[in-house]
């Protein structure tokens, strides 16, 4: 490779990154304008944990946040814990570590990429850096939103343990913090994991002549760094009462297993669902995509997702991405979908649209230059939109959605998680999601203030 091309591999890399930078960092505080009860329960718990050591419910360092009853995954919030000590307890804050995970993946879906070919580096960067549903993951606080990026990282360490055994150690850390951050990790890690092993098994790789010790190593690290959140899992489906790991961390007890609002085994019926939710790219919830860009530009982008699978396979690429692919599609048989549940397949999707693109590049570079300009077109309708008329739509949504507002007084009164957890009282007490009826906090003068929820309880 000539200096030339390295400076212009190197310029066309910051360019990307900082064209993806330049859509997720600016007017973080605004955009998207209004905070739904799952981005400022994040927050909230990233600020008790700091300035208390508990949750809202009391628990100590928890290992999953109780949150409603029935759980919240808690490592977003424990990555939050750093910015809110540094800045406040305020949008900006809840939301940076999001931004840093999704510049970050721009950065490494290019060290994905040029494992293959350096073009195809720069593309699939390309292809992340403006991808919709990809910069508005980047702009909101919504804790299942980070397991992507650790779709991602897998997917790098299981390619480069192919050649080099070793890379599964920390390949099975990243697997094993997945479950950490979303529930659907509990079926997409161990499946991708078996499948990997599977084909580095059976193919001519070093992995087949000396990987078994990295294996055995990787295997107990996934153990040990599993092994809490795991058994709290088991413990809630036993029905078991909450416990403290080694005298600090709690495992607490929930009103629901967390499992049970989200997963299920009706498999036709996911499978069905699943069809439909990739044709349509719209599930109903105004957070998750903006009409008519969907996740990956609709149905034309669906369209070069396909090609790209089949130019992938036909080609004998590195088959990384059909197993991240394939594991995601097989959790997906057992969960109730929605996008931000489905998250596990958009990392391989938009993969593969670049794969798309990198083929067409090589055959028909004025075809590949046409989608790329339709791409850039489109990206900019989806951003006016996005930040103009969507927000005010969205505002208006939540407002009228009435979703347990009570969260909204813990973070914009900086509540006490002693407060709220000594005082309050449900309407629905046990139940799987808890709707607060009153509690009573002592606000920065010593005075005691009462929450109550004027209006009946909403329906199930």
């Amino acid at each position: 490779m000539t200096a030339k091309r390295q400076r212009l591999i190197v310029i066309s890399v910051i360019a990307i990154v900082l064209t993806g930078l330049l859509f997720r960092l600016p007017l973080l505080s605004s955009v998207p304008l209004a905070r739904n009860q799952d981005e400022a329960s994040a927050g909230y718990e990233a600020w008790a944990i700091l300035r208390f050591g508990t949750d809202r419910n009391g628990n100590n360092y928890p290992v999953l946040l109780e949150s409603w009853g029935s759980g919240q995954n808690a490592l977003y919030s424990y990555l939050t814990i750093p910015f809110v000590a540094a800045f406040g307890m305020n949008p900006v804050a809840v939301r940076i570590p999001m931004i840093i995970l999704g510049v970050a993946a721009i950065i490494l879906a290019f060290f994905f990429g040029r494992r293959q070919s350096i073009k195809l580096g720069v593309l699939f960067a390309f292809a992340l850096s403006l991808n919709p549903w990809h910069v508005m993951i980047s702009r909101w606080a919504l804790e299942s939103n980070i397991l992507p990026f650790f779709v991602l990282l897998a997917m790098y360490f299981a390619e480069r343990a192919y050649r080099k055994p070793v890379m599964l150690i920390p390949g099975a850390a990243v697997l094993a913090l997945s479950l950490y951050a979303y529930g659907t990790a509990f079926i997409w890690a161990p499946v991708f994991a078996v499948f990997s092993l599977i084909y580095m098994a059976k193919s001519d790789s070093v992995f087949r002549k000396r990987g078994g010790i990295s294996v055995i190593i990787a295997a107990a690290v996934f153990a040990v760094i599993a092994f809490p959140i795991a058994l709290c899992h088991i413990r809630n489906a036993l029905g078991l009462p909450e416990m403290r790991l080694f005298g600090l961390f709690t495992l607490p007890e929930l009103t629901s297993p967390r499992q049970a609002a989200t997963m299920n085994f009706h498999i036709l019926r996911n499978g069905a669902n699943l069809i439909k939710l990739l044709i349509l790219q719209n599930d109903g919830l105004l957070w998750n995509r903006v009409k008519p860009f969907g996740m990956i530009y609709g149905v034309p982008g669906l369209a070069l997702a396909a090609a790209g699978i089949i130019f992938s396979v036909r080609d004998k690429a590195f088959p990384i991405p059909i197993i991240a692919l394939i594991s995601g599609a097989v959790t997906m048989l057992f969960v109730n979908i929605n996008i931000n549940r489905a998250n596990v397949l958009l990392i391989p999707l938009v993969w593969f649209q670049a794969y798309a693109l990198y083929w067409f590049w090589l055959r028909l570079k004025p075809l590949a230059a046409a989608i790329m300009l339709a791409a850039v077109v489109g990206f900019a309708s989806f951003w006016i939109t996005y930040t103009g008329r969507y927000g005010s739509e969205l505002a208006e949504f939540l407002r009228n959605a009435d979703n347990m507002p009570y969260i909204y007084c813990l973070y914009n009164e900086r509540v006490s998680p002693r407060d709220f957890a000594d005082t309050v009282e449900y309407f629905n007490p046990g139940e799987a999601f808890q709707w607060v009826k009153s509690f009573e906090w002592r606000d920065e003068n010593g005075q005691w203030q009462t929450y109550n929820y004027q209006q009946p309880r909403p329906a199930d």
